[in-house]
């Protein structure tokens, strides 16, 4: 019954998201095409060592949130689409951090470094000081700009909160405050955003791949 009552209060968006935005989540599909073909075209001894390496965990996750990212949309929550694109952010740059630092290691010692991070707090272990911290990393300016335009869409901030407070006014019934609403200009951001994220995710990880073959090597 709950389900159903969702699926029915949701059930005009998604119809007039599907029928004006279709190529918009057809991009979306394109991104988990895309991260099939990046495994697909990885050193033998990635895949064989994958089972180590949190790169690997979180490219595998990318393709449940990509799915989510899709539903969000489908049902106007176009805010929500940011938060989880910031923590794709998050989590690759922390396991890139990890994996370069200890990349002979198994993933437990690694789960166990992660917990000592987090446990101690570090400031440097997140968001835009470790982006700043990885002066290697791919596309290191861009994944700044795209961190701190998530972070103004995720916390309550003007930006945040613009759309919101227009539909506020008197020329919107204040009933329609309990609903989402379709927007395409947000939609359409969503789908750039995400488009840019895995580009960034993707490269990161090829960087990892030839920083790992080196490390072989040597």
């Amino acid at each position: 019954m709950v389900v159903h009552n969702i699926l029915e209060r949701y059930k005009g968006i998604i119809e007039e998201s599907r029928l004006k935005n279709q190529d918009s989540f057809e991009e979306i599909d394109k991104l988990q095409h895309n991260i099939r073909d990046h495994i697909n075209k990885l050193d033998k001894q990635l895949h064989d060592n994958k089972r180590d390496f949190m790169l690997a965990i979180r490219l595998v996750e990318c393709f449940r949130i990509l799915e989510w990212i899709k539903i969000c949309l489908y049902c106007g929550s176009y805010h929500a689409v940011y938060k989880e694109l910031r923590y794709l952010i998050d989590s690759m740059i922390q396991a890139y951090y990890i994996d370069t630092n200890l990349p002979s290691a198994s993933l437990k010692t690694k789960f166990e470094a992660f917990k000592l991070f987090e446990k101690a707090k570090r400031f440097d272990f997140i968001g835009q000081n470790l982006i700043n911290k990885l002066e290697n990393i791919p596309h290191q300016d861009k994944l700044r700009e795209i961190y701190k335009e998530l972070s103004n869409y995720v916390h309550p901030s003007y930006k945040q909160s613009l759309d919101f407070m227009e539909k506020a006014s008197e020329k919107e019934p204040w009933d329609r405050m309990k609903e989402n609403l379709y927007n395409e200009e947000l939609l359409k951001k969503c789908v750039l955003k995400s488009k840019e994220v895995i580009k960034c995710f993707l490269d990161i990880d090829k960087k990892f791949e030839h920083y790992f073959l080196e490390y072989n090597r040597s």
